[in-house]
Formats: structure tokens, sequence, C-alpha cells
């Protein structure tokens, strides 16, 4: 499992922290979107290569397991991103997420992004960007996420809001700006601007997740 580490500075309580798998392109697209992000921030960052575990699903679904070996491998709170994801400012948030929170996301108001309007399923968590706090709490989350995944085929990020809920687990809400897409399903710019956002996600999966 090859390892790229930034710790020349912790300039914050969080660490960077993504995966691409090998022999698929998302090796690539990590290097060419969020590692030169993350050095031109001068951010600190643990990010690594893993196997393909042989479908984009189950390759996505290993997210849980990644963090928890990230929250034994270090002392700070764990930022996640996709490796398609650009962090075009300090995510200085992360530095001031209130204590009672064990994890962060952005939970996507689909009738707000899409401009419709949803009888059921309007809110939508989003993994792309998530912050999770370095305690025994995140662990059993973890372990949970987990081993939900490990029991469906339903997308990573269905399967954490599912959990969250049954736990009664309130996850702090992120910013847009902390989980922007670039663009819509059909390529065209979003319809919610964020004129500065912070993390920005490529999306790169809607070609690439049938490739895998």
């Amino acid at each position: 499992m090859g390892i790229w580490i930034r710790d020349l500075m912790k300039n914050g309580k969080f660490i960077i922290t993504s995966y691409f798998t090998y022999e698929t392109p998302y090796s690539d697209v990590c290097h060419k979107y969020l590692m030169p992000s993350i050095a031109g921030l001068n951010l600190h960052a643990d990010i690594r290569g893993v196997s393909n575990k042989g479908s984009w699903q189950r390759n996505t679904s290993y997210k849980p397991e990644f963090l928890k070996i990230m929250l034994e491998h270090h002392e700070e709170d764990v930022v996640f991103v996709d490796s398609d994801a650009e962090i075009l400012a300090y995510p200085s948030l992360f530095n001031e997420i209130p204590d009672q929170y064990i994890i962060a996301v952005h939970v996507l108001d689909k009738n707000v992004w899409y401009g419709r309007n949803y009888a059921t399923g309007r809110y939508e968590l989003l993994s792309g960007t998530l912050w999770v706090k370095n305690c025994d709490e995140s662990r059993k989350l973890l372990d949970a996420w987990e081993s939900a995944c490990n029991a469906t085929n339903m997308w990573e990020q269905k399967v954490l809001q599912t959990v969250l809920e049954q736990l009664g687990i309130k996850p702090y809400q992120l910013p847009l700006s902390y989980c922007y897409i670039k663009t819509m399903p059909n390529g065209q710019l979003p319809r919610v601007k964020v004129d500065r956002p912070v993390i920005v996600h490529s999306q790169i999966s809607r070609s690439l997740k049938n490739k895998v």
C-alpha cells in the first residue's frame, strides 16, 4: 500500500486523508486533483494507494475501514475527501467544530440543488467530505458503518445516512462550500452558486465507476 504523507507542518487539529485504488484510473485522478491542491496549501495529509477490490461499489465501501486505520495512525481528527476533490483554501472550519459532535458532513437539500419537489428522500448525506473526531465514539460509529456496508450493495453514503439515523447520531452540518460539486449530472453548471468554495468535487466517478 503506497503512502503519501505530508507532515512538514501540522497546521491544525486535523489531518487530510484519502485513498485511491491501484490498477484503476483513480490513481491518476488523485495525482491530478487532490494531491497538488494539498501540496499547494502545505496541508498535513496522509494519502494512500489501496488494492482494487473489484468494483466501484466495493472500493467506495472501504471508506469506513480506511477511516478507522487513519484514526489509529494519527492523533488528530481525520478529514476524508474523495480522490477527485480539490482543496482551494485552508479549511479552517475543521478546527472549530463543537466538541459534542463526532462526525461532520454536508446534507444536501435536493429540492434546492435540483430545483424539484421531492416528496421523499429530500435530504441526501454527501460523504465526499467527512470530518471524524478522533475518539472511541467515532470508532463505534465506523464499526457500525463498516458492518452495514458489508451487508449490502447500497452506496456507502446512503448506508452512513441510515446508520446515523438508526443510532440517533446528529452530524455537524458542513456548509455547501466544503462539499461543492462542480457540475450537475448532465454536465451543466450547478443552479446553486458558491462564490468561494473551499473543497470542490469533480465527480469523476460518473464516467469511471463502470470502468472499474
